[in-house]
């Protein structure tokens, strides 16, 4: 018979601490999204006072409505949603393609078009500018 042991694991100091330095880390980014949510929900006078508060004081919904009201948001949603449709459509249509074209063994141009890609995922586009830039600041071999 194949019996399995089952270990206990024991919670070191070290599991505790990185537990602790974690949680941290994770309070550290989530705040200033719920910090900025707060901040919506005031009022201009309670958040002159308080710029770090944690709950409203003077809860209100003034903001937002104006938002609703002026439209432009909309604008901005709309162009997003344009954005991301088209990028989709294109981005999935070339992507598919290319593969479909490079897993076929009598694709004319295969390599030179693989080539090319693997260029430019080794290179990426801020490599050279960011070269450009230490090159004139002087920090090349130094």
């Amino acid at each position: 018979m194949n019996k399995r042991v089952k270990k206990h694991s024991r919670k070191t100091i070290g599991d505790y601490v990185i537990f602790a330095i974690l949680t941290l880390l994770a309070f550290s980014l989530v705040f200033p999204f719920y910090n900025a949510v707060v901040i919506s929900l005031e009022t201009a006078t309670a958040y002159v006072q308080n710029p770090m508060s944690l709950y409203p004081k003077d809860m209100t919904f003034e903001n937002y409505m104006y938002l609703i009201e002026d439209g432009s948001v909309w604008v901005g949603y709309r162009s997003t949603l344009t954005i991301v449709f088209w990028g989709l459509i294109f981005g999935m249509s070339i992507t598919t393609l290319t593969a479909y074209g490079l897993s076929r063994r009598d694709f004319p141009g295969k390599k030179p078009l693989f080539l090319l890609m693997m260029f430019t995922m080794f290179f990426g586009g801020g490599m050279v500018p960011t070269y450009l830039m230490m090159k004139d600041f002087k920090l090349i071999n130094t």
